[in-house]
């Protein structure tokens, strides 16, 4: 990502020097095929977007992907079926004029979808793809010396060494999956299933020598049509939740077990079907899928920084420059309970056949030793009553609080919000989605240091050795350091300390200050 060694980048820090984020319009026209029937009501709209491909060109990013629309539909005659369809996209973002050692990131999320129905053989849906593109850069502030001549200057630095972290990008792309999943009495076999969606998270990220490894699931949320007796009887329906696990690992050159991780999944490709179970009944869904898993995992490394300068043989002055950075703190992640009620939109409607829900963290504070997580969860539930079946959204917020051990005041944080099990109800005239939530988060201090970025010389004023004395016999001002007053009289710290038998820092005591123009003992008093 960026040219450095682990001793750091000399004089650098990493800066955010762009960041936008740019809304796609995706429309999409579907006209029902012949093996599907006429819609009658929408139930449910899903879509999943991975993240989208990119692409430099000059000063503009260009970037590329796909909707994957997934429409769950009743008919007249209260059958429920599923139609998927898909829709390309692109555009570019110009990012500015940017040069040097710069990483270029881009990420992708799906903002909202909705559905309209044209007529009872075509859908028409539309998605808002929002795409974020992130520069980082090196901020160097290496210092440039002004009026040189090549030699007897004797420039003095100060120099401290600060953490700053660094990013190494990784990921581990079109990864497999396939997994059967039983459904065990006293559930019904399956007569059709009619939609399967797939929420993946990653609950655990871990980096190694070179390498990231990770933990995650994806959450199989089923729909299938029971399998009946009679076949003139009406259809009833089933909905159940599984957890389908992913692991691996991703190669991440220059990647340590002290780096600190975070990154997203999400699903490139999906099928489903039902199969027979050893006693001959289909009570088997069989899942196969892919998914993409991207990271980025930070280390901090110490960067060398020039605080001051100064010349023992003329007078100078130093021009500085601030360099805004971050420092990565801590990654962590974190389960809690939530619940969501909404009116019933029929009270006939008590059923809850099928529900799901998604989450998004939109803000994070720290107070009274918590860190405090805001955001909100979508909520898809499909309701039934007496052979008639309606959709219901709605959203809700949430507050999630967690130990900010360790966490600066002055922080910034990424997160992702995952809603890992969820459960509908009905009471009372409402709808309710009790859920586990789980957030995962890195937090960054945020700081600033002064850096020197030009030493200006000016030959034309070389030090000055009052008045000819050989050594000045100076008072210390508390917290004065060694810098401080050798730079004062054009010395060096090891000079003064030789001078004095020192082997640290002032402590209050006269100081002899040897005279670089004689050495015969003659004072000069300064309080």
């Amino acid at each position: 990502m960026f040219s450095y060694t682990d001793d750091g980048a000399k004089n650098c820090v990493v800066i955010k020097t762009f960041e936008n984020t740019v809304i796609k319009e995706v429309n999409a026209d579907c006209t029902l095929p012949d093996y599907l029937p006429d819609v009658s009501r929408i139930l449910r709209a899903d879509a999943r977007v991975c993240r989208a491909g990119k692409y430099i060109n000059g000063s503009s990013l260009e970037y590329d992907g796909t909707v994957n629309f997934s429409i769950i539909y009743s008919t007249a005659d209260g059958i429920v079926k599923n139609a998927e369809f898909s829709s390309d996209y692109g555009g570019s973002m110009p990012l500015g004029d940017f040069s040097g050692d710069c990483s270029v990131d881009a990420d992708t999320e799906l903002d909202s979808i909705t559905v309209r129905l044209q007529n009872p053989r075509k859908l028409s849906a539309k998605a808002r793809v929002s795409v974020s593109a992130q520069i980082n850069c090196l901020d160097c502030a290496s210092p440039a010396v002004t009026g040189r001549t090549g030699g007897g200057d004797d420039i003095r630095c100060k120099t401290e060494n600060i953490d700053c972290c660094f990013g190494i990008e990784a990921s581990d792309t079109d990864v497999s999956v396939s997994e059967d999943i039983a459904i065990a009495s006293p559930l019904p076999a399956i007569d059709e299933i009619v939609s399967v969606f797939l929420d993946p998270y990653l609950y655990e990220i871990k980096a190694g020598d070179g390498v990231i490894n990770y933990k995650g699931n994806a959450v199989a949320n089923i729909l299938y049509s029971a399998a009946e007796e009679d076949p003139s009887a009406p259809k009833t329906y089933v909905s159940l939740i599984r957890r389908i696990p992913v692991s691996g690992e991703a190669i991440a050159e220059g990647a340590t077990e002290n780096c600190v991780c975070t990154g997203n999944i999400c699903i490139t490709s999906l099928a489903y079907r039902k199969a027979e179970d050893a006693s001959g009944e289909d009570r088997t869904a069989e899942i196969d899928f892919s998914y993409s898993a991207y990271f980025d995992a930070y280390k901090n490394v110490k960067s060398e920084i020039t605080t001051d300068m100064y010349s023992t043989e003329y007078e100078s002055s130093t021009e500085m420059k601030t360099l805004s950075y971050r420092c990565a703190v801590s990654g962590k992640s974190f389960n809690f309970s939530d619940s969501a009620c909404t009116e019933l939109p029929d009270d006939d409607l008590t059923t809850v056949t099928a529900i799901r829900a998604g989450a998004t963290v939109t803000g994070a504070e720290k107070s009274g030793g918590k860190l405090i997580f805001t955001g909100n969860t979508e909520i898809y539930a499909i309701l039934s009553g007496g052979g008639v079946y309606m959709g219901k959204m709605f959203s809700s917020p949430f507050r999630a609080e967690t130990d900010a051990t360790m966490i600066p005041d002055d922080f910034d944080f990424s997160a992702n919000a995952s809603v890992i099990d969820i459960k509908g109800r009905t009471a009372d005239g409402k709808l309710c989605a009790d859920m586990e939530i789980m957030i995962s988060y890195i937090v960054f201090g945020k700081k600033e240091c002064n850096s020197v970025s030009v030493l200006s010389l000016m030959r034309d004023k070389p030090r000055k050795t009052d008045s000819g004395a050989k050594i000045i016999m100076y008072y210390p001002s508390k917290g004065e350091t060694l810098w401080d007053i050798a730079k004062k009289y054009g010395t060096t710290e090891a000079e003064i300390a030789s001078a004095n038998g020192l082997s640290g820092e002032p402590d209050g005591s006269v100081l002899m200050i040897p005279s670089k123009a004689a050495k015969a003992p003659i004072y000069t008093k300064i309080i």
